[in-house]
């Protein structure tokens, strides 16, 4: 390689670069960039379709931070105890009560987690209107509330990847 095509190479990559990295940084909140820019503003974007006043809005920003500290620490206590487990599968003679007993206790966790998810759900309904709950409702079944991880649509679309397997039903919209 000449020596000006190796300049020339040098140039494009830098260029390339100096293009790049401005863009890839400039992600602010979104769908796609900060998490909690996206979930942040779900109150407001409910507001919005509900209807909601001022006191309806404090009332289910306060229930959703509590549900979120709750949550939050309930998931360190998992991912804890997954840690813990995974170091129990690694001995050289793994203790299968041990394992059985951690796994046990992860459940025990994920169970609380759900009815945590539970009480706030109906903390939330006790805030809304009969009305503005049923809006509640329908806005939920079209973002698939109820189909957590539990065979709901995932994936791109038809074909390779994520997504029901062959012979699993078609989900009804």
């Amino acid at each position: 390689m000449t020596r000006r095509n190796v300049f020339l190479t040098l140039g494009a990559a830098a260029l390339a670069l100096a293009i790049a990295v401005p863009v890839a940084f400039s992600r602010g909140p979104g769908p796609r960039g900060d998490k909690e820019g996206w979930r942040g503003d779900r109150i407001e974007r409910l507001a919005e379709k509900l209807g909601l006043d001022d006191k309806q809005k404090a009332a289910l920003e306060t229930l959703k931070q509590d549900h979120r500290d709750d949550a939050v620490s309930i998931r360190e206590q998992i991912r804890a105890k997954r840690e813990a487990t995974r170091a129990l599968w690694l001995a050289p003679n793994p203790d299968k009560q041990a394992i059985l007993a951690a796994e046990r206790e992860i459940n025990a966790l994920e169970g609380q987690l759900a009815e945590s998810r539970v009480e706030f759900m109906f903390a939330a309904r006790g805030v809304l209107t009969p009305e503005q709950f049923g809006e509640f409702v329908e806005l939920q079944k079209k973002r698939g509330f109820g189909r957590h991880h539990k065979g709901g649509k995932r994936g791109w679309g038809k074909g390779f990847g994520p997504g029901p397997g062959p012979g699993s039903p078609e989900p009804t919209e």
